[in-house]
């Protein structure tokens, strides 16, 4: 065989090690495929050496190890994008978690209606004060719901308490904030 005959499939294998590498989308397959290509002819050129074929050991060796290379690269990053995937759901469900456990803090702050029940069951103020701090308020109560406690004979000292009180939904995720960071 001519040794430009040898050099042309030599260029040959390097064209198909490097038309495999860009038909793999991903970096991981495309360098693997790379990397398969130059052992693989490496490897074939030794092998074909012993047989006067180094170009044609080449060329089949570059053919097969980036084919090789290729098919286990892109099975990498398929683990690792499965992976990947995991952890999101992982997060979104703690997340969602996290989210129906603050409402469920929320539904278990006072609400108006408990004020308005403790007053006018004659508890004292002190004792309606230490619940709103301990447990923290549902919602703030605006300019309609002060006239509406007002009106219901609920103390001023009692709405004030109610103003100054904690928000139930800010006490808990003061106490319980997320651990868990995006991925």
């Amino acid at each position: 065989m001519t040794r430009i005959h040898g050099l042309k499939l030599f260029l040959v294998a390097i064209l198909i090690g490097t038309s495999c590498t860009s038909a793999f989308a991903q970096r991981r397959a495309r360098d693997s495929a790379t990397v398969g290509g130059v052992a693989g002819a490496i490897i074939g050129g030794i092998i074909g050496h012993q047989n006067d074929e180094v170009p044609e050991g080449a060329l089949i060796g570059g053919a097969v190890g980036a084919l090789a290379g290729g098919i286990l690269g892109n099975a990498q990053e398929q683990e690792l994008q499965r992976q990947r995937y995991y952890q999101q759901q992982a997060y979104y469900q703690q997340q969602q978690q996290y989210y129906s456990q603050q409402q469920a803090a929320v539904r278990q702050g006072v609400s108006m209606a408990d004020v308005v029940n403790m007053s006018r069951s004659g508890l004292s103020e002190h004792l309606i004060v230490n619940e709103l701090q301990s447990k923290g308020i549902q919602q703030r109560p605006a300019v309609s719901d002060i006239i509406a406690l007002h009106k219901q004979g609920v103390s001023e000292n009692l709405i004030t308490a109610m103003q100054q009180a904690p928000l139930a939904s800010a006490r808990f995720a003061q106490a319980n904030a997320p651990a868990v960071r995006p991925v």
